[in-house]
């Protein structure tokens, strides 16, 4: 799961009803792409079909957190599974670090652990 600040929510939201995006049916592709301040940048697109060569990757969220600012989750997240990532893990465990980092971050103000 990645989560969004509410403007930026706002923002996706608005961007779905111009392009006719159905949730029921169309993608929502996110990606990681070289650039940006830190080295990399996060891409999103919609589409209406799946790709030959897509692969969807399902892991669940943390249960009973206690949200309190969302600042960070996406940059946790990304660290979390790109630290593993590296190291040659599977899927499912960089999913697993990504999750655990960015359900940390959301349980307190700022962007600092």
């Amino acid at each position: 799961m990645i989560k969004v600040a509410e403007t930026a929510r706002d923002e996706v939201n608005k961007l779905m009803k111009l392009d006719g995006f159905n949730p029921s049916k169309d993608f929502i592709r996110v990606g990681v792409k070289s650039g940006g301040c830190s080295g990399l940048s996060y891409e999103m697109k919609f589409d209406k079909l799946s790709g030959e060569n897509d692969k969807v990757f399902e892991f669940p969220a943390k249960e009973n957190l206690n949200i309190i600012d969302l600042t960070g989750a996406g940059d946790l997240f990304a660290a979390g599974f790109l630290n593993e990532y590296i190291k040659n893990k599977g899927i499912n465990e960089c999913l697993k670090q990504g999750t655990e980092l960015s359900s940390k971050i959301i349980q307190i103000l700022g962007a600092r652990i």
